[in-house]
């Protein structure tokens, strides 16, 4: 019945407000240059944000609560439509006294106290780090969940923990010699972001607009400038086994 209200509703020029879904980490960096270039194209939508892990948003679209998300691949249900929009490198971040892959077993010694610092339950980059220190042996580890990439990166930096997130996110800390940023082994580390809307639910003009713009803008972001002396400083980057 809703459905059916906006497509009589709907014309030609977006408008409205389509609901979109956004992991965090997406939100926080390709999400502000797609949203200033859709609002001066088209300054009659109001688009509705909501973050949280992929698959709450992928039930939310398929419970109709949103029109559409960007969550982690892969997605493959049945009734939804993926679309990739985005490729990311995930990284390890450990505090700056990890340097090398032969540390993280001291670093996350029983009796430590450290932690593994994630989103909550339901994020496609925990389930990852999760894999990653299980195939590497580690077990049993303390779990702390986070809501914000600030608040996770300043627990890494004051030694909380390690965690596991995009580079882009990490750059600027990782320049600051505030953590270190470590590569995930043989390609392991890549992460497609797409965007899912269900496959039998009407597109308005506005998300069929929003879709396309989020094509090329989500893909052009540039990193948040860094202070000269951060720029100076040299990549600390290394390569697990």
């Amino acid at each position: 019945m809703a459905e059916a209200h906006c497509a009589v509703k709907d014309e030609a020029w977006p408008g409205g407000e389509p609901r979109i879904g956004s992991m965090e980490t997406t939100a926080a960096l390709r999400l502000p240059p797609l949203l200033t270039h859709y609002g001066i194209a088209y300054p009659d939508v109001d688009v509705q944000i909501e973050t949280g892990p992929t698959a709450a948003l992928v039930d939310s679209v398929l419970a109709r609560k949103l029109d559409g998300a960007f969550v982690s691949a892969p997605v493959t249900h049945g009734e939804l439509t993926c679309t990739p929009v985005v490729e990311e490198e995930l990284v390890l971040i450990t505090p700056p006294m990890v340097t090398s892959p032969q540390h993280l077993g001291k670093f996350l010694a029983s009796g430590s106290g450290r932690k593994v610092i994630v989103f909550r339950a339901g994020c496609s980059y925990r389930q990852r780090l999760s894999e990653y220190l299980a195939h590497r042996g580690f077990v049993d580890l303390r779990w702390m969940e986070m809501g914000t990439l600030d608040g996770i990166i300043g627990c890494v930096a004051a030694s909380v923990g390690l965690s596991l997130m995009p580079r882009v996110v990490a750059d600027s800390a990782e320049r600051q010699g505030l953590i270190h940023l470590h590569s995930l082994p043989n390609g392991t580390g890549r992460a497609t972001t797409v965007f899912v809307h269900r496959k039998d639910a009407f597109v308005s003009s506005a998300l069929r607009a929003f879709m396309e713009c989020a094509g090329s803008a989500t893909n052009h972001t540039a990193p948040p400038e860094q202070p000269a002396a951060a720029l100076k400083q040299p990549q600390k980057t290394t390569s697990l086994p």
